[in-house]
């Protein structure tokens, strides 16, 4: 069990790193508990989709080169703090400040409220979590064939070190993401398989319900948030898709993530993490493709329509860097022509 806790620990310092990298270009924002744990797992699974399709696109992704795609931006984040910290330091030592008391009753209560919310948002998180783990825990097999079919593909992987041109399946034209990053995951922490398959893609899918908590939140407040987050949380069409090991689910969070990225965030986060999340879609899922890009250009139109143009640009704008990423990186993957068929 702690191989697979070592998993989550390896994508969540990747996303943190990636974050706080992002967060020294302008204007800086803080990020609350949430937020940080949802852009952490995100922003961690599409850099190690980035980096390991890149190395795979070379046949080098062999157990060292592996290791490295984990390290490479926790590494890098950590050599920048460091060059950092002195400045900071001093900084900080020139702006002590006394803190400010506040016991009025406006706050006590708001106080309260926020108290109520957090017990009611984590009794939903929990329950929704236990609803798609408690199948998959409860049997030996993996719940369908179709994470056989993708446990193939990752066997594969980790055992030629690039894409397989042949499965046991047939020619590999599937996106490959979900594929490379739970070989390198495997391949590094030296988890058990199976264990591995019953609970970290079953985990990542179910944090599409805390995305739209806070996609939700942010246009119509607290509660309708919560509300929306219970009602995906016991929603049996997503549980079902989620309690099982297919990619399907982590386009879906990559979709949810493009969208509040592209709403909170401004200048070149805004660009960088909407050409990551968008990139993340189209190397991840092929349903996802199909979805996700009628889906972002029926938003852009609604927004233009209701004269707000500079919504309807942005989409666009930070839609398109992540496309050709997408194709840059996959040019001459047999993936291209599938995904021209099915458009």
């Amino acid at each position: 069990m702690w191989r697979i806790l070592l998993s989550f620990l390896i994508i969540i310092i990747n996303g943190w790193a990636t974050l706080s990298l992002l967060n020294k270009f302008r204007p800086t924002r803080k990020y609350g508990n949430i937020e940080t744990a949802l852009y952490s797992f995100s922003l961690g699974y599409s850099i190690l989709t980035l980096i390991g399709v890149a190395f795979a696109q070379f046949g080098i992704l062999n157990p060292s080169i592996r290791l490295l795609t984990c390290i490479l931006i926790p590494f890098t984040a950590l050599l920048s703090v460091i060059h950092q910290k002195k400045k900071r330091n001093l900084i900080a030592s020139l702006n002590t400040t006394s803190p400010i008391q506040n016991t009025s009753d406006i706050n006590n209560r708001a106080h309260s409220q926020t108290r109520l919310s957090t017990i009611v948002l984590l009794a939903i998180f929990s329950a929704g979590l236990i609803l798609r783990l408690e199948s998959q825990l409860s049997v030996e097999w993996l719940g369908d064939m179709d994470p056989y079919y993708h446990l193939s593909f990752i066997d594969a992987i980790i055992a030629q070190g690039t894409l397989p041109a042949q499965t046991f399946w047939g020619s590999y034209s599937y996106p490959p993401s979900f594929h490379i990053v739970f070989a390198t995951l495997i391949s590094t922490t030296q988890a058990e398989r199976f264990a591995f398959m019953k609970i970290v893609p079953e985990f990542l899918g179910f944090l599409c319900v805390p995305a739209v908590y806070l996609l939700t939140k942010r246009r119509y407040g607290e509660w309708a948030g919560i509300a929306a987050a219970a009602f995906l949380a016991i929603c049996s069409f997503h549980i079902y898709r989620t309690n099982i090991a297919i990619p399907e689910p982590l386009a879906l969070l990559a979709m949810l993530m493009f969208f509040h990225a592209n709403n909170t965030q401004e200048g070149t986060k805004k660009y960088v993490l909407g050409m990551l999340f968008a990139s993340m879609v189209f190397l991840t899922n092929i349903v996802g493709i199909v979805y996700f890009l009628p889906c972002a250009l029926a938003v852009s139109v609604t927004l233009l329509l209701s004269k707000r143009r500079n919504e309807s640009i942005n989409i666009i704008k930070t839609l398109f860097p992540g496309t050709t990423l997408f194709r840059n990186l996959l040019a001459a993957h047999p993936l291209q022509t599938r995904l021209e068929r099915h458009l």
